[in-house]
């Protein structure tokens, strides 16, 4: 555990997973204007490329919990040290990044007398009896809780759903995303469409689904997909590829921009997905996309048939009919000039006004 105290008192305290590029810029504009304290559970995950937890860009302090993965930190030896640290500061407001894990929980019972702020990024409630469990312990956690942060409309209404009547805030954004700002040329009509999806390969992300809906859509329209990503799934996608289909186990995040350049539209069919950064990353670069109604920025900066389409992840055929529809020129020119008026920096703007509104209202 690492900790220095430069200073007895906080405006805000955030206890959240690990140190992730676009919560360390959202952060960093945050401590701009107060004191910030941030508690990171871990300091990287086993699942993110090495520089997609960076501090070395931190203007604001912060502690490791713990110096190993998230995955494999010592959750009940974590809480010890937030207790700890907690009792060591005095801060006006705590913000509660996430529910799942036990350190959370500590948090909100040992707030010392400070107004709680909970962020809301997942967009789903739970399924089956343990999910209902789940959801049951997630209304108690709430009941502590005295302003809330929603990602997008749909965790607006999950909090609904919870039962949650206080006041929520809407950030539609999870954090600030990479600039990938790029004046995007007009696509010349009759030029093969290049498809782009980026995450794990697992099912949550439906790839095998889009592989599938991807070589049906190849017999009748000449399109490319580049894939990538790595996970379990890795040996039955690489069954799968033919020679229209490219896969890239990994990119460093500096990389990127160059990657959406190169690419006309981004796919992420998602059966499970509580915001999807890679959308705002795609829209910045003047991208359109085809998302799944699982995806938790639909209808918050992606609409359908306007910047965008969004399909049925439970129905392959949906996800054929999606590509089709987009890799039609007439309908690519009108979803594409929508794309366009994508304002990312008057987003992140509005998002870092809700934070600070409610820290300010604590």
């Amino acid at each position: 555990m690492s900790f220095k105290k430069p200073y007895s008192f906080y405006d805000s305290v955030v206890v959240t997973n690990i140190p992730n590029f676009y919560k360390i810029n959202l952060y960093n504009e945050l401590a701009k204007n107060i004191r910030l304290h941030v508690i990171f559970l871990a300091n990287s995950s086993e699942e993110r490329n090495a520089d997609f937890c960076n501090t070395s860009s931190c203007k604001f302090d912060f502690t490791f919990l713990t110096n190993s993965a998230l995955e494999s930190r010592n959750s009940i030896l974590g809480a010890f040290r937030i207790i700890k640290i907690l009792k060591s500061i005095k801060f006006r407001s705590l913000i509660i990044a996430e529910w799942y894990g036990f350190e959370y929980w500590i948090s909100l019972f040992f707030s010392y007398n400070a107004k709680i702020i909970f962020t809301l990024e997942s967009n789903l409630l739970g399924k089956g009896l343990l999910g209902r469990i789940k959801d049951v312990a997630k209304f108690f956690f709430l009941k502590g809780v005295d302003f809330a942060l929603a990602s997008g409309p749909s965790h607006k209404k999950i909090l609904n759903q919870l039962g949650y009547s206080k006041k929520i805030y809407l950030l539609n954004g999870v954090g600030i995303a990479n600039d990938f700002s790029y004046d995007r040329p007009l696509k010349e009509c009759d030029t093969r469409y290049k498809l782009l999806f980026v995450g794990r390969l697992i099912e949550d992300k439906n790839i095998l689904n889009l592989v599938h809906a991807f070589n049906e859509v190849l017999k009748t329209r000449d399109i490319s997909l580049t894939i990538i990503g790595t996970g379990p799934l890795k040996n039955q996608v690489l069954s799968l590829i033919n020679p229209n289909i490219t896969y890239v186990e990994k990119y460093n995040n500096s990389e990127m921009l160059h990657v959406y350049q190169n690419h006309d539209i981004l796919i992420l069919p998602s059966l499970k997905e509580p915001w999807g950064l890679v959308v705002e990353e795609a829209l910045s670069s003047k991208m359109p996309v085809i998302v799944s109604q699982y995806v938790g920025c639909v209808n918050s900066i992606i609409f359908d048939k306007v910047n965008g389409v969004v399909v049925d992840a439970d129905n392959i055929n949906s996800m054929i009919d999606g590509i089709k529809f987009l890799v039609n020129d007439k309908n690519f020119d009108k979803v594409f000039n929508n794309v366009m008026l994508f304002n990312r920096l008057e987003k992140d703007i509005k998002q870092v006004e809700a934070y600070m509104e409610a820290i300010n209202y604590a």
